[in-house]
């Protein structure tokens, strides 16, 4: 393979071509993956931060302990 690729220029344009082609598509790829792993982040950060809020309104036992440890550590909650 490695004699053909070397005294045949168009053989060299074509594997060039294909080695473009398939790079291009799994560049796309890479970006749909990163595209969906943020996507993914973000709606698991809004159920979170949802969760937490349900959370301090139904005064659960987490917010009174944060409650404690804010007045024992003198932090002041905004």
């Amino acid at each position: 393979m490695a004699f053909g690729l070397f005294y045949n220029s168009g053989l060299q344009v074509l594997a060039a071509f294909v080695i473009f082609f398939f790079g291009y598509i799994a560049f796309f790829v890479f970006l749909v993956l990163c595209l969906l792993i943020a996507t993914g982040l973000y709606e698991s950060a809004k159920w979170v931060r949802a969760y937490g809020k349900r959370s301090v309104s139904a005064n659960s036992s987490f917010f009174i302990f944060s409650r404690v440890f804010s007045r024992w550590w003198r932090i002041v909650n905004p």
